[in-house]
């Protein structure tokens, strides 16, 4: 899993009065939830993918440490496994060499000659929902396909190769440090301050 951290409001992070460390905690965290949330929404403007898919409760994109008054960070963690282009079958051809048609990404369709659903052994850990649909084709040795939706492949033992398309990780944050979480950096340091000074306001308001 890649993760990124939401880190405390520099000039307080040294700071050892607890009613300001509490505060800070509250305003890291509350920035954290508003990042994977945002995160989730524009995953799912780039692949066509159930809100509930994203959802915290399924483990894909979650907030995997939260901050505490010892420690103003918070973590964001986005699952590295593929996700199945299985799931983003529209419709099956047949004959002229079949194929399907893909709508991986929102409002588009992609066309993959020769590739096909297939039934895989329960529990074989090769996709990312738990069901054992896979989508294949049969390449020839040294055969590479190419197709933008191909993200990522998987050579079964017996010669037919499994197609992925992204993982939410790739999405989130590549390897050289592109993608949505750099995007929103800029928002989530306006929403960590923001919460912060509010709730410092709304505390020293009541004494």
């Amino acid at each position: 899993m890649y993760s990124v951290r939401v880190e405390g409001i520099p000039e307080i992070a040294g700071l050892d009065d607890k009613r300001v460390r509490k505060v800070a905690a509250h305003a890291v965290n509350y920035a954290a939830r508003r990042a994977r949330t945002e995160t989730a929404r524009r995953i799912r403007e780039q692949i066509n993918l159930p809100a509930s898919w994203l959802a915290p409760s399924a483990g894909r994109l979650r907030l995997a440490q939260r901050a505490t008054t010892a420690r103003l960070a918070a973590f964001i963690r986005a699952r590295r496994r593929p996700v199945s282009l299985a799931r983003f079958v529209v419709s099956e051809r047949k004959g002229r060499g079949g194929g399907v048609w893909l709508r991986v990404k929102p409002g588009r369709l992609t066309f993959i000659p020769q590739a096909f659903r297939i039934r895989l052994r329960a529990g074989l850990e090769l996709t990312d929902e738990n069901h054992n649909v896979g989508l294949a084709i049969r390449l020839k040795p040294g055969e590479r396909i190419r197709n933008k939706a191909v993200q990522n492949t998987v050579r079964m033992r017996n010669g037919l190769t499994l197609l992925y398309g992204p993982s939410i990780d790739q999405a989130f944050i590549s390897r050289t440090g592109a993608g949505i979480a750099q995007d929103i950096e800029p928002q989530i340091v306006d929403w960590m301050e923001g919460e912060f000074h509010r709730l410092w306001r709304a505390r020293r308001a009541l004494g």
